[in-house]
C-alpha cells in the first residue's frame, strides 16, 4: 500500500527533488508506524522505494559528473 501511494505521488509530481521525496518518505514512515505499528512490511516497502529512488538519483548524478564535469582521456593528448 505505501509503495503504491509513493508511485502515485511521484507520477503526479515528477518535479519533486530528492530532498522533497526523502521528506515525504520520512513522513509516510512515521504515519505508517503510528497507524499500523504491527505492519512493519509497510516500512519495508517505503525503505525499498527510498533505496530505489536514491540509487536512481545517484546513477543520474554519476552520469552527469562523468559526461559534463570529468574530462575525457583524449582531452589530455
Amino acid at each position: 500500500m505505501p509503495k503504491h501511494f509513493c508511485e502515485l505521488v511521484l507520477q503526479a509530481r515528477p518535479d519533486l527533488s530528492v530532498q522533497d521525496i526523502t521528506a515525504l518518505l520520512v513522513s509516510l514512515t512515521n504515519l505508517s508506524l503510528s497507524c499500523y505499528p504491527d505492519k512493519l512490511e509497510y516500512v519495508d516497502q517505503i525503505l525499498g522505494f527510498a533505496h530505489g529512488k536514491i540509487k536512481e538519483y545517484g546513477d543520474k548524478l554519476s552520469h552527469v559528473i562523468t559526461t559534463t564535469i570529468l574530462p575525457s582521456a583524449h582531452d589530455f593528448i
